[in-house]
């Protein structure tokens, strides 16, 4: 049986001016408050497929800046206490992203 992957092209030319390819190839996990109790996050892959499918406020994109600086930040969305950090090792990443050889 043959496996298949799909992947998507985007265009990185749409990718805000703030995003350079290196810091949009970087892999990130967003999660909330709840995330040492349940391990779920909102969302675990690069800040590129981030930006193309989840399509942020142009402040949340902004953030991602201080990546380059620190591993990983918070922000207040709501009540809620959100975290972004940079994944060290994305071969750790279950599902839709084990595939991944870096």
């Amino acid at each position: 049986m043959n496996k298949r992957i799909l992947v998507k092209k985007h265009d990185d030319s749409q990718l805000p001016a703030i995003i350079t390819p290196e810091l949009a190839n970087t892999y990130i996990r967003i999660y909330g408050e709840d995330y040492a109790t349940t391990g779920r996050a909102y969302f675990e892959g690069t800040i590129r497929i981030f930006i193309f499918e989840r399509r942020p406020r142009q402040e949340l994109i902004e953030m991602f800046a201080q990546l380059t600086d620190k591993p990983s930040y918070r922000y207040r969305l709501n009540q809620e206490i959100i975290t972004v950090e940079i994944i060290e090792d994305p071969k750790s990443l279950p599902g839709r992203y084990s595939y991944i050889r870096k």
